[in-house]
């Protein structure tokens, strides 16, 4: 069917990113997006020129007094002949409208706020489930009880106890049934010792997470509302579905938004959109800070509306499904959604752990890279030139700070390393502590003295003990036992692996560092912050090789683009293979790339 440029009525609003609204003056071309580019499609397949009206912002819907709302009111009347907006293929009939083959599907998801941080005082609590904490209580109780049964003396049967299950030196008499239990009570406590200790060190490596809404029943024990217009909820007679429709608040703010910094709602999104937003919306640690649950309560296929008894009907399914077919519906919602999540990451700063690796065929980007600096590429500035003029951006790139990689901290001070000061001035707090009170039970400060290094470096020592002693020892012990945990994994991991003094991460640290900047460029001259002021002190004009004398000299930073920064990561590397520059994760300025040509070039537009 060909219309011979007639025009045809369109309904379409501005969607992120299924239809993403560019310069309203191109007829077809006034959205770009999957929605965009299927009605350009339509419109060069038949031969149509769309009359795009944005007058109903949103897709409407059947009231209880039976008009209808939105774009989908706008088709029923005849006001327009397409709705270029895909929306699900529900079941129920619409008076005066009929649907298009499907393009795409997608499901409807909840989306979370992101689950907190545990702390990591917190995360000793979190080695084991609650049903393996109430298994190690049960384990104590019958042991005592069990033990009890052998040595009348409360106080005695409470230290050797202790001694076995934190793995503590201690003096036993033994009889074959005491021999039988300890060989099985041994074998769990070096499984549970084990899982404590590991759950210790990661404690120190990771960050650990409390445990997100994953499916509908979590979802509706949280309490939190659900923003959405959608009656997902209503058409399942389940209790669940009942619970939540009750917790429905209709949605007329930005959902996903308040999701993520509110932290008090959960939205329904389709789920290829909230993967998407997952991307958006990041911490400072480049950590998502939404949540998509992963039991969804329902799932559509996606299409557009005509009106009923349309012509136009027939030959809009056949181009519809042919572009399906060709996947160009897919192709396209990916594109959009690239460049969504560019945009909007454009001047975050996101930090990226980058590990060292051997030489590849990645690093052979030095050579297109040498391409674009052939080419003139330079960065996009406010100032103006006189007889130039630049073209629009074809990236985007930052100025960081390249500062030489820190040292390698020796075996001997990795010792020294092993908790933060606060911690280091905890543990002597408490020693003396620990000896203050103990003298109280004992007059002799070299009796004292005996005890309490041998209690602190878990060598066995005799003790005649009162119950205060007792008391205060158990407590004691219950904190060594945390910090010989960590101090004896930091020693596995000062064997296992290269410990490195704090890299330059902020602006202010380089500030600290007391290093020269060199650099021809001159970022900190626009910035009246005392902190660039100070830096624009410190900076060398570049008259040499910047990169080589930060990796090999190590008296001077450097300022690059980050991208090339990258690059030069990979290329000046030790021996070993370790990096020996490091890329300052707070950048001063962003800038657009783009090319200069003469001032009213002829060329320019095109």
């Amino acid at each position: 069917m060909k219309l011979n440029g007639h025009v045809l009525k369109i309904s379409m609003f501005a969607r992120n990113p299924t239809a993403v609204k560019l310069n309203a003056n191109k007829s077809s071309a006034a959205f770009s997006g999957v929605d965009g580019n299927v009605l350009a499609q339509l419109s060069q397949g038949m031969d149509f020129v769309a009359d795009i009206s944005s007058e109903f912002p949103f897709y409407g819907q059947t009231l209880r007094n039976g008009s209808v709302t939105g774009t989908l009111g706008a088709v029923a009347k005849g006001v327009v002949d397409l709705a270029m907006n895909g929306r699900f293929i529900v079941g129920q009939e619409y008076d005066s409208v009929e649907f298009t083959v499907a393009y795409s599907n997608d499901k409807i998801c909840v989306v979370a706020p992101k689950s907190g941080r545990i702390p990591h005082w917190a995360e000793i609590f979190h080695s084991f489930r609650l049903r393996v904490w109430l298994l190690i209580v049960l384990v104590i109780i019958m042991s005592l009880l069990i033990w009890c049964a052998f040595e009348r003396s409360w106080g005695k049967v409470w230290i050797e106890m202790c001694s076995i299950f934190i793995n503590v030196p201690v003096k036993l008499s033994l009889n074959w049934e005491r021999k039988i239990y300890l060989t099985f009570l041994l074998q769990f406590l070096v499984i549970i010792n084990g899982i404590f200790q590991g759950n210790l060190i990661k404690t120190f490596s990771a960050v650990s997470y409390y445990p997100d809404i994953n499916t509908l029943e979590e979802l509706d024990k949280s309490g939190l509302k659900i923003l959405t217009s959608l009656g997902v909820f209503n058409n399942n007679e389940s209790e669940l579905f009942k619970h939540l429709q009750g917790k429905v608040v209709d949605r007329n703010q930005s959902a996903i938004e308040r999701v993520a910094y509110c932290k008090d709602i959960v939205a329904l999104e389709r789920k290829n959109d909230a993967n998407l937003f997952k991307s958006v919306y990041v911490s400072s640690d480049g950590t998502s800070l939404i949540h998509l649950v992963q039991e969804c309560p329902i799932s559509y296929h996606l299409g557009f509306i005509v009106t009923e008894g349309s012509p136009y009907l027939p030959r809009v399914n056949q181009l519809v499904r042919r572009m399906f077919e060709c996947g160009l519906t897919k192709k396209w919602y990916s594109d959009m959604s690239q460049k969504i999540i560019i945009k909007m990451r454009f001047g975050q700063k996101v930090k990226k752990n980058r590990k060292v690796k051997a030489f590849s065929l990645y690093d052979m980007q030095l050579v297109f890279l040498t391409l674009i600096l052939a080419m003139n590429g330079r960065f996009i500035v406010g100032q103006e030139y006189d007889s130039v003029e630049f073209t629009v951006a074809y990236s985007n790139d930052k100025i960081c700070v390249v500062a030489p990689k820190s040292g390698r901290i020796p075996h001997w001070a990795e010792i020294f390393h092993s908790f933060r000061l606060r911690v280091w001035l905890l543990i002597f707090l408490v020693i003396i502590m620990s000896l203050l009170i103990w003298c109280a039970f004992e007059r002799s400060w070299g009796k004292v003295w005996i005890e309490m290094c041998s209690i602190f470096i878990n060598v066995p020592v005799k003790l005649s003990l009162n119950w205060e002693r007792k008391i205060y020892l158990t407590f004691l012990l219950q904190f060594l036992v945390i910090i010989n945990g960590i101090f004896q994994g930091n020693l596995i991991k000062t064997f296992s692996a290269v410990s490195y003094y704090p890299d330059i991460n902020t602006l202010e640290d380089l500030d600290k560092s007391g290093l020269k900047i060199l650099t021809s460029l001159g970022v900190f001259n626009n910035n009246e912050s005392e902190l660039f002021k100070h830096l624009q002190g410190k900076v060398v004009d570049r008259n040499q090789s910047a990169i080589e004398r930060v990796a090999y000299c190590k008296d001077i930073v450097a300022l690059e683009r980050k991208n090339d920064a990258n690059l030069f990561k990979s290329v000046y590397v030790s021996s070993d293979g370790t990096s020996l520059i490091h890329l300052v994760q707070e950048c001063p300025i962003s800038y657009h790339l783009g090319f200069i040509v003469t001032e009213g070039s002829p060329y320019l537009p095109r």
